[in-house]
């Protein structure tokens, strides 16, 4: 019964004028030409699931290749497996999909969106985002099928965010501009807004959040590592800070900040570990999106090594605004000559600096 449904479902198509309306929204978006083309394959159904394959004969599985529970149709893929649900609510739109909206008719989810986003002031930047979340989701569910690359649904959305706003740059339309005007959605109330993804956002339930950066003084041959610990409400767990009488390259600096953030919650209660960062070479290593430099090809074989000890771990990019806490924490490094690490009582410096990287919406 499960397998006729599905196949009658693949089968569906929308009305030619639906399609032409939607073809002609997503067109009009400031998107990559590569994912206007991605969208329009979804609006048609002839993405290769597993079970477009199983019905071409060409594969005999049609299961999802994530959770392996249900069939693998474009609305599972992208909308219901519990991977991909999670990237939704991880997302700076907080998406959650009511079970009357599906894929299975494409110009309908669409329009159901633009009714969604119609009441707020930039919601074609909301199906901007859209468009990043669902080619995120479909190159993490092959990066799994092809290369047995696992990323979590944390990571997935930020790489969604990070590719939006390089393309907003790259159209000379500043990340800060677009980002700061991106309010979240819910089903349930569109006046709710969450945190901008301009600011530090709240890892999900069940994660504890690893925020790390360095800094240098090249003259005075010093250099320092900032290591912040928060929870899923935002308190702050611990905060450490690490300076160093060397100073090697700021990759190298970013890399051994991140190792460090593993071994100091190596031996704690927390098993789910987000690290996040603002060196876009380091975590494109970690994640496996590119062959590591020489020069820190031995620090990300550590720190991968050390993820095993943990249930999850998920390396995420993020600009350098979400990133102010840890920024501080490595500068104040560069001012002591000991390895320092504060867990009950915090400098007042650090609370202000936390303060601004979460604004009001996060008490301390």
């Amino acid at each position: 019964m499960e397998k006729h449904k599905a196949t009658r479902l693949l089968g569906e198509a929308s009305s030619s004028g639906n399609i032409h309306h939607v073809w002609k929204s997503i067109w009009g978006l400031h998107i990559k030409r590569k994912i206007q083309h991605f969208m329009w394959r979804c609006a048609h159904n002839i993405l290769p699931t597993n079970l477009a394959l199983c019905q071409r004969k060409v594969l005999a599985d049609p299961w999802c290749p994530r959770c392996g529970v249900e069939l693998e149709t474009l609305d599972h893929l992208l909308l219901r497996c519990p991977d991909s649900q999670l990237v939704w609510k991880c997302s700076p739109l907080r998406l959650e999909w009511p079970p009357h909206i599906t894929l299975d008719c494409f110009s309908e989810w669409w329009q159901y969106l633009e009714h969604l986003f119609a009441s707020l002031e930039h919601g074609d930047k909301n199906l901007q985002l859209v468009c990043y979340i669902c080619w995120a989701l479909w190159k993490s569910r092959n990066a799994w099928v092809f290369s047995q690359i696992r990323q979590l649904p944390p990571s997935i959305s930020s790489l969604a965010v990070a590719e939006w706003i390089e393309f907003s740059v790259a159209l000379d339309l500043p990340p800060r501009d677009q980002a700061s005007s991106l309010p979240s959605v819910s089903t349930a109330a569109l006046s709710h807004v969450s945190p901008p993804i301009t600011r530090w956002l709240c890892p999900p339930c069940g994660y504890i959040k690893l925020n790390v950066d360095a800094s240098t003084r090249e003259r005075a041959f010093r250099a320092g590592i900032g290591i912040v610990g928060r929870t899923s409400v935002g308190a702050i767990l611990f905060i450490k800070s690490i300076p160093l009488f060397t100073c090697p390259s700021p990759r190298v600096l970013e890399a051994l900040a991140v190792r460090e953030a593993l071994q100091q919650v190596l031996f704690g209660q927390h098993r789910n570990i987000i690290v996040e960062g603002d060196a876009k070479v380091v975590y494109q290593s970690l994640n496996g999106a590119m062959q590591p430099p020489q020069d820190i090809a031995v620090i990300v074989q550590d720190c991968r090594t050390l993820s095993l000890s943990f249930n999850s771990v998920c390396f995420s990019f993020v600009p350098r605004l979400c990133n102010g806490v840890a920024h501080d924490i490595a500068h104040h490094a560069l001012s002591i000559d000991e390895a320092r690490v504060w867990d009950v009582c915090f400098p007042s410096w650090c609370l202000h600096s936390h303060q601004s990287d979460i604004g009001s919406l996060y008490p301390l």
